[in-house]
């Protein structure tokens, strides 16, 4: 056993590694703690159980996904640029995602889904700031086209709902969105 006691950073790392190559379904607070080199109850005085260790899981997945990718766009004044990037990012985290938890979020209970969901939702909402200030930096785009029936906020709700469901039918091209931003608001 390791003398000094484990950081939650590490906990998740070996939580997410497990995940990833044996399955969320085979993650146990025992083989974590065995991994990590430390005693079980350590473990426990983290997470209360499985459950609360995934969703940390979860969290870590999202902010490790979104986090470093936002931070690229802080400069960025280009929207159909942003969200090219975007779109090609959510599909390489989404098939990850997909690969690690999606498939195996029955072996956890309803409640845990349930709250997996909003952490999701929450980091994409953080793209979701993001996006709309980089659109409304956007030099090319007359601010003109906004109304009260078409307000920027809902254009990049629209655009990023239509990038999930195109990505959950495993189309692997922005070419439609990226079209149609151009024809609207361009």
């Amino acid at each position: 056993m390791k003398k000094e006691c484990t950081s939650k950073e590490e906990l998740l790392a070996v939580t997410l590694k497990l995940a990833e190559t044996e399955g969320v379904s085979a993650v146990n607070m025992r083989d974590v703690a065995a991994k990590c080199g430390v005693a079980l109850g350590t473990v426990y005085n983290y997470y209360e159980s499985k459950e609360d260790l995934m969703l940390a899981a979860m969290e870590k997945f999202w902010y490790n996904t979104f986090h470093n990718s936002t931070l690229t766009w802080k400069s960025q004044t280009d929207f159909l640029s942003a969200f090219s990037d975007f779109w090609n990012f959510s599909n390489t985290a989404l098939q990850q995602f997909k690969t690690s938890f999606v498939c195996q979020m029955d072996s956890l209970r309803h409640q845990t889904r349930i709250e997996g969901k909003v952490l999701e939702k929450k980091y994409f909402s953080h793209i979701e700031t993001s996006l709309l200030k980089i659109l409304m930096a956007d030099k090319k785009v007359s601010p003109h086209k906004w109304t009260a029936d078409f307000t920027p906020e809902q254009f990049i709700s629209l655009l990023i709902e239509a990038t999930l469901y195109q990505l959950r039918r495993e189309e692997r091209s922005p070419v439609f969105l990226l079209e149609l931003i151009k024809r609207t608001i361009y």
